[in-house]
């Protein structure tokens, strides 16, 4: 029988399963397998591992993991690739303050997920409005970041006024026109809902 020499990642995994000899098995060099792992593991010490891992969607999954620990989900927010750090983002279990650095990535994607997190306290819902809007020239794709401010439950009403009103300002673009429309539904529903409890 031929030994196939696995990725250096396996090796080291032999530490966690040591019932296992990896070196024989070729459960590893399943890319599906380590995928399915990342995302659902609860090994802190498998996740720092395969936080390190050369595949992008391998470390997309760590992030994604909600048993992952902060100090990782803290690394993995600093990641080169977006779609890292977009998942970063989304994990539930992503603080504050990391969303908060998030709030000012350089990618829109990413910005768009913070936005649009259920997670996301609205005190930085404020605060990133006000960073996209004060930006000259406006970042990349700061339309749909602010439909997104718009879309989350948790915009404050004051948030959504700033919102409407800044977008009055800017030419109207289909972009703008769709962002202002998503705006004023947003603080028609409120109103609604206020009235309701009142």
């Amino acid at each position: 029988t031929q030994v196939v020499p696995l990725p250096p990642q396996a090796y080291k995994l032999a530490a966690f399963y040591p019932t296992q000899d990896l070196r024989r098995s070729h459960a590893w060099r399943d890319e599906a397998q380590m995928l399915q792992r990342a995302l659902n593991s609860d090994s802190a010490a498998l996740l720092g591992l395969l936080s390190n891992n050369g595949n992008e969607e391998v470390r997309a999954n760590v992030a994604n993991n909600p048993n992952t620990s902060a100090d990782i989900l803290e690394k993995l927010s600093q990641d080169k690739e977006w779609g890292v750090r977009q998942k970063v983002a989304l994990n539930p279990s992503t603080s504050d303050e990391v969303r908060e650095k998030l709030s000012q990535d350089r990618h829109s994607n990413v910005r768009g997920q913070v936005a649009a997190s259920s997670d996301t306290p609205p005190w930085l819902l404020g605060q990133m409005t006000k960073w996209v809007i004060d930006q000259d020239p406006p970042p990349t794709g700061w339309v749909m970041t602010l439909i997104f401010v718009a879309k989350n439950p948790n915009t404050p009403t004051t948030v959504l006024r700033l919102l409407l009103n800044e977008l009055g300002m800017k030419r109207l673009t289909s972009d703008v026109e769709e962002a202002l429309y998503i705006v004023r539904t947003a603080l028609e529903d409120r109103r609604e809902e206020e009235a309701r409890a009142a």
